[in-house]
């Protein structure tokens, strides 16, 4: 009921009734009169303060020993799966690879080549694209000794492959040899 007299006299009342009005109207907040420390009064609160934030130092030192915790730790995943592919790979090569040998290869373009490999005691002539793998030839065991015996009497299988490169120069050399390890 006392703020209602307040609102009708500023409908009704111009101007200086207005101002009147307002100054009638009671406080909707009551003010806070807690007093005041004496710490908060004399600053020793600003000092405590500002004491406390200048700590930065103390920040910086430990993000750069955290950075150094997460760095540790993820070498340490690193190490630990490189060690074991390794240990993977060891186990594998001596199950699964044992009795195959590359012997022979030829770059027949980007991405395809053929592979003269040993399986066993025979050979497999294998030509190898971008998306497959085909087997071409395999030899029988006595087809397998007469290509050894031939190969051996040319000089060694490596003499075979290779293209008479005594009269070619350095540089064009090394460029074949890039070549043919690089080719898939």
């Amino acid at each position: 009921m006392a703020l209602a007299v307040p609102l009708l006299l500023l409908l009704l009342a111009p101007g200086e009734a207005l101002a009147a009005a307002l100054a009638a109207a009671p406080p909707a907040v009551a003010p806070d009169t807690t007093p005041l420390s004496d710490a908060v009064r004399n600053g020793a609160g600003t000092a405590a303060k500002s004491a406390h934030s200048s700590g930065s130092g103390g920040a910086f030192i430990r993000m750069i020993v955290g950075l150094f915790i997460v760095l540790a730790v993820i070498y340490g995943i690193y190490w630990l799966l490189k060690t074991y592919n390794r240990s993977k790979k060891t186990a594998t090569a001596g199950e699964a690879g044992a009795g195959i040998d590359v012997v022979a290869t030829a770059a027949l373009g980007p991405n395809r080549s053929l592979h003269l490999v040993r399986v066993g005691s025979e050979f497999v002539l294998v030509g190898a694209a971008e998306q497959a793998v085909t087997q071409l030839r395999a030899y029988t065991s006595e087809e397998t000794r007469q290509l050894e015996q031939q190969l051996e009497s040319a000089g060694s299988l490596r003499a075979l492959t290779s293209r008479g490169t005594a009269g070619t120069p350095p540089l064009v050399r090394l460029m074949d040899e890039l070549r043919k390890r690089t080719t898939r």
